[in-house]
């Protein structure tokens, strides 16, 4: 799957970090995206100070635009809620008169699977980053191209959703 966001935008999330914010976009679009909820274009998310003493709102989706904007000084809940929130706007659209009741249900609904998935991302971050750039296409194995056996490590996946004798059979 391609990314179907970019983070842009020189404004900082005062209470969360920008990796924390990605990850609650990653997550969120990683759940949507497991359902076939994928946004048809790159979704631009602007992180800025949006003056909700004046609008009332922590964050807003653009459909015309493809732009998601969200309030620079959420809380880390608040940031996670929101993105969820207009993640989902710019996937689905409900009928008129439901949107945001049935977005914000959905939010409650989903909001406890995604910000697991979106801890264990921020979780080890740039040691992953550390990974990925030692492993570049310039590296060149020393003992020569082959095979690492560690990636045969069994890490605990089991089945879900098979029916008993498939099960046991496997």
């Amino acid at each position: 799957m391609i990314v179907p966001f970019a983070l842009v935008g020189a404004v900082k999330p005062l209470r969360v970090s920008r990796e924390q914010v990605r990850s609650f976009l990653c997550a969120t679009y990683a759940v949507l995206g497991f359902h076939n909820l994928y946004p048809d274009r790159t979704i631009k998310v602007f992180v800025r100070d949006l003056d909700r003493a004046n609008t009332g709102r922590q964050g807003t989706y653009s459909p015309s635009r493809r732009v998601i904007q969200v309030d620079k000084n959420l809380s880390p809940e608040a940031m996670l809620t929101t993105c969820l929130h207009e993640a989902i706007h710019s996937v689905v659209e409900f009928g008129e008169g439901t949107d945001e009741k049935c977005t914000s249900t959905l939010v409650a609904k989903l909001k406890p699977d995604v910000a697991k998935l979106a801890q264990m991302l921020l979780d080890n971050t740039y040691q992953r980053a550390a990974y990925i750039a030692h492993t570049k296409l310039a590296y060149r194995a020393k003992n020569g191209d082959f095979y690492d056996s560690r990636q045969h490590r069994a890490v605990g996946v089991r089945p879900k959703y098979l029916n008993k004798r498939k099960r046991r059979s496997a």
